[in-house]
């Protein structure tokens, strides 16, 4: 598969005797079955293993680019057997957030190791040509871990972005984007930008470590955009800050797209704050907090959700300051995000214009004079211009539909998204 714009460099560990960094060994499975190679039977696992690799708190594997096919590595956990390693370690792609040649994970990837931070790859399930329907290792995922963070990825073409398994604590998504998830199964489409499931016992680990969605972009998945599910116990903690999420239900045909944002209850001490969302104006079903269970100690807050927002009945701590449906009369609304220096925005164009103006002045480091990047998310590696950002710290985005294109999925079958301009745009902003 080609990505226009992606420059592909499989990930290599950082040379073992050069100062500094640490070396990830390649292992081969049971019974001398074949190395995992990221194919979706066997998926790249990656591991802060104490145990093996001799790791100490803090430190950091740094990961580089490389041109051959041996760059491609795997952990040597085994599975879980090193579950509760003491250990904190983070591993890190050394290129900047959305350069073209972040380091490239092809295939699927799952983390089974606590206390791990995995910070700027690009995961792309390239095999991903048949969405299969009896392989659950087609996606990003942690299982049986607490005290894990995503960082600035990239996360599409699998089966599910990313799953949070239920009995997880203190998982945190923070700043990355999801798109192009999910499948067409036998019995209906599947897959989710973010699928993280509630528990099924009742421990207080999931309300001291909660999981937290944030600063995350996710849109034109298969079925919901970010999906919070109940186990068998409940949904205990989980929160979706700072999110932008449009547009999911658009990878096959669907009668009445889902919600881009859905908490499944019952829900306890769970939080959906500051988040904006789209939908375009076909029939689709609200965001949902609860659907319809109960909720205890809930907060909804400070959402912009024209594609419609319902709460379950409950006890809030908040419940107000959100919006609900389309502006009538019709008035731009822009909201900007920082994230660590960089600005997500979604822009929504109600008043049609052929150009708007963004305020970067709330954003670390965006001062007059400097120049950035405009990153449309919807063909992110192709549809990007500079700007130079003006003596009010603002600058101009065209939203004129003729001068943005949208990414081809990859797969068989699988619908390519409308363009949402002129009434709705999504940014990165980046300096360069």
């Amino acid at each position: 598969m080609t990505v226009r714009g992606l420059v592909k460099v499989p990930a290599v560990p950082g040379d073992p005797d050069q100062p500094g960094y640490k070396r990830i060994f390649t292992v081969r499975g049971r019974g001398g079955d074949s190395p995992r190679n990221g194919s979706t039977r066997c998926p790249w696992w990656i591991t802060s293993a104490q145990s093996y690799q001799q790791f100490q708190d803090r430190d950091k594997v740094y990961f580089h680019e490389c041109s051959t096919v041996d760059g491609k590595w795997t952990n040597t956990s085994k599975k879980n057997k090193f579950a509760h390693n003491p250990a904190y370690v983070s591993f890190i792609g050394h290129k900047n957030f959305l350069d073209p040649k972040m380091v490239y994970i092809d295939g699927s990837f799952r983390m089974n190791s606590d206390k791990a931070t995995i910070k700027n790859f690009i995961f792309n399930n390239d095999d991903y040509v048949q969405r299969d329907d009896n392989d659950k290792y087609n996606d990003v995922w942690c299982y049986a871990n607490d005290h894990t963070i995503f960082q600035d990825c990239i996360m599409s073409n699998f089966q599910i972005g990313f799953y949070n398994a239920n009995e997880c604590a203190d998982i945190v998504l923070d700043g990355c984007i999801l798109y192009f998830n999910g499948r067409s199964g036998a019995d209906r489409i599947h897959g989710h930008g973010v699928y993280t499931q509630g528990a099924s016992s009742w421990n207080n680990k999931y309300l001291q470590y909660p999981t937290i969605i944030r600063n995350c972009i996710v849109f034109n998945n298969a079925y919901y955009g970010i999906h919070g599910y109940v186990g068998s116990m409940g949904v205990y903690g989980l929160r979706v800050e700072n999110c932008i999420s449009f547009n999911t239900s658009t990878l096959y045909p669907m009668e009445g797209r889902r919600a881009n944002i859905l908490f499944w209850g019952p829900l306890y001490d769970c939080v959906m704050k500051n988040n904006c969302t789209y939908q375009e104006n076909v029939w689709n079903y609200p965001n949902n907090f609860g659907n319809s269970t109960s909720v205890v100690n809930g907060y909804v807050g400070d959402n912009y959700c024209p594609d419609g927002l319902y709460t379950s009945p409950g006890t809030y701590i908040r419940n107000g300051g959100n919006v609900y449906s389309r502006p009538d009369p019709p008035v731009n609304f822009i909201k900007v995000y920082d994230v660590r220096g960089r600005a997500h925005v979604a822009v929504y164009n109600w008043e049609l214009l052929d150009e708007v103006t963004i305020d970067l002045s709330r954003v670390a480091g965006m001062y007059p004079g400097g120049t950035v990047e405009i990153i449309n998310v919807q063909d992110l590696w192709v549809d990007r211009v500079t700007a130079v950002i003006d003596e009010n710290r603002c600058v101009s985005v065209s939203m004129d539909p003729n001068d943005h294109s949208v990414q081809v999925p990859q797969g068989d079958n699988i619908l390519t998204p409308n363009k949402t301009f002129p009434e709705f745009g999504c940014f990165v902003i980046r300096h360069l």
